[in-house]
């Protein structure tokens, strides 16, 4: 059986690019067949976030000065809510709290946090505040300097930051009613991996890709283990012969799914127990497009928005275990997916 979005659901794409058609895009299932609706123009989308109440969604832009822009989406359209300057550079990411009270930015280049408070309409209020983070790592090209590249809220309240600069997860407690960060603690992954993305396991460790060391990382504080990203010993072909590991996502029944962008394949893992054996490579498949940017798990299929082919490809879950590509449709530089429920 094919991908099936679901009634009234519809898929929100970041289009990253320059062109006419770079922006917010919207898709929905028509029959047999996708349509897509170009919601906003806007250069540079990076990431998107959704209100985890309202119909509105944020997106990061910029590859220098950052901005933040939302829309509150509707059956006719997109209805613009902001449209500001992050106090950053080169911002990565962006996650709003379960609650709807605050959103956070990542500027990566500037190695710095965006805080806002969220108006009850979804719209953001007030002054932002900064957040600068200090601490480098081995790789003189890339960690000279603080990178977070994710922001990730527990089901706890806490906050983690993933610092690909600083080999670094970094933990804090969320102040919202002052709009600060109050830091927990700073833990430790090997140097040199680059954590990029991560998301969180059921037993309280972190499943990270390491962009820099090739590697999946699974663990917490300041204990991790690595293996490698793929399986495959051949160069990547998609813009670098480094494969650069990026986006992760966790499946059903516990496994984890790591996008190799460089190779263009999705690598299933078993993330093993807690002082059990390491992170076990289950499968490998080919994604059928290049540069697979992010990865988005719905419906019994992991879909991939693959940025430099252009194209939104899904992979049938069979026991956790991707299997054969099901293309979906064709949207220039998607970047990013966000399933906007009915």
């Amino acid at each position: 059986m094919g991908f099936a979005l679901g009634q009234g659901a519809a898929l929100l794409v970041a289009a990253r690019g320059q062109g006419d058609a770079s922006g917010l895009w919207r898709w929905m299932q028509d029959g047999g067949g996708w349509h897509g609706q170009h919601l906003a123009p806007a250069h540079d989308l990076s990431a998107l976030a959704l209100h985890p109440r309202l119909p509105v969604v944020y997106a990061t832009a910029g590859e220098g000065a950052g901005r933040l822009l939302a829309w509150r989406i509707g059956a006719d359209g997109a209805v613009p809510l902001a449209d500001t300057g992050t106090g950053g550079v080169e911002p990565a990411h962006l996650a709003v709290d379960p609650a709807g009270r605050v959103l956070i930015v990542a500027n990566y280049e500037s190695g710095a946090l965006t805080l806002w408070r969220l108006a009850p309409d979804g719209a953001v209020a007030g002054a932002p505040q900064v957040v600068q983070l200090e601490g480098r790592g081995p790789d003189p090209d890339r960690q000279a300097a603080a990178h977070p590249h994710q922001v990730l809220f527990g089901a706890d309240g806490s906050v983690a930051v993933i610092d690909l600069g600083a080999d670094r997860l970094r933990l804090f407690g969320l102040d919202a009613g002052r709009l600060r960060l109050v830091p927990l603690s700073a833990g430790c992954l090997p140097p040199g991996s680059g954590p990029r993305h991560g998301v969180m396991l059921e037993d309280g460790r972190m499943a990270v890709a390491g962009e820099l060391g090739n590697v999946l990382l699974v663990g917490a504080g300041d204990d991790w283990q690595a293996v490698p990203a793929t399986g495959l010993t051949r160069p990547g072909h998609a813009r670098f012969a480094r494969n650069y590991p990026g986006d992760i996502a966790a499946g059903p029944g516990g496994l984890v799914h790591l996008a190799n962008r460089s190779l263009s394949t999705l690598a299933t893992f078993d993330p093993g127990g807690p002082g059990g054996g390491p992170p076990r490579l289950v499968a490998e498949v080919a994604c059928d497009v290049d540069w697979p940017q992010h990865l988005l798990v719905h419906g019994g299929h992991v879909l991939v928005a693959g940025w430099d082919s252009g194209r939104v490809v899904a992979h049938p879950l069979r026991g956790g275990v991707p299997g054969a590509v099901e293309p979906l449709f064709a949207c220039a530089g998607a970047c990013w997916l966000a399933l906007l429920r009915g």
